[in-house]
């Protein structure tokens, strides 16, 4: 991490409390995602905090089984990206399809543009409105649901100064969680990446998240390349619960 960098990521930390102590919902790192819908009427606000970028996604239960995502990714300058720091708009919907008896599991599908920035080369400005992409959000809970696996498979098409013509490639992301494994802490690790017309290197995620009680909720992850040739680094997370979370409410 560069002293660019580390300003960056001390000025999210910051603002990572703001958002822990004036009472909004939840936050996020991971790029994998689970099978859960917000209720109808209900609302939360993601955060993510990282060396990379950080999100802000705010979201509402604006129909049964409908959840509509509105934020940005803000990206910051690093040395292998030739662009300053700027941000990427999200415009996302989430749409559940089936849930088990126990709502511990379920099969739901997300669409729209503001691709994850994981999922695009480090060299390239990422630019608002110039990708769109869907996939599958598929939770499956294993051993009594001690431990939850969430499988993305998806495609997604980019567009813009950088890509000759449409690129369209094939992308992938899997987590496996296991549920308060020491105490209140769960560790949890993903991997993923995409194949196609750009593709990106295959790449994980690894961390701890802790729950001391159903109101709040903390994780801390790294993430690199398996080869080593960099990914998003540490990366923290919290979440305060403010609505209704039963069986089954997994916004990490």
């Amino acid at each position: 991490m560069n002293i660019h960098q580390m300003k960056r990521f001390i000025a999210t930390l910051a603002t990572l409390f703001i958002v822990l102590f004036s009472g909004l919902s939840q936050a996020q790192q991971f790029v994998t995602d689970d099978y859960f819908v917000m209720p109808y009427k209900s609302s939360n606000v993601v955060f993510t905090a990282g060396e990379n970028n950080a999100a802000v996604l705010p979201s509402y239960g604006l129909f049964p089984k409908w959840e509509i995502f509105l934020g940005a990714s803000l990206i910051w300058e690093d040395d292998d990206r030739q662009a300053g720091d700027h941000f990427s708009t999200i415009f996302i919907a989430k749409n559940n399809l089936w849930e088990n008896d126990s709502k511990t599991g379920g099969v739901s599908w997300t669409f729209g543009s503001g691709l994850n920035p994981e999922y695009y080369d480090r060299s390239l400005r990422i630019e608002s409105f110039r990708d769109v992409y869907a996939l599958v959000d598929w939770t499956i809970p294993l051993a009594d649901n001690k431990f939850q696996l969430d499988v993305n498979p998806g495609v997604s098409a980019k567009t813009g100064d950088a890509f000759d013509g449409t690129a369209w490639d094939f992308t992938y992301a899997a987590r496996i969680s296991w549920n308060k494994a020491i105490g209140s802490w769960s560790p949890i690790a993903e991997v993923f990446g995409s194949e196609g017309d750009v593709g990106t290197d295959i790449q994980y995620k690894a961390g701890f998240r802790w729950e001391p009680n159903d109101n709040f909720r903390f994780a801390i992850t790294y993430g690199d390349s398996f080869d080593g040739s960099g990914g998003s680094g540490l990366e923290l997370g919290i979440i305060l619960v403010t609505l209704p979370c039963g069986k089954g409410c997994s916004p990490f």
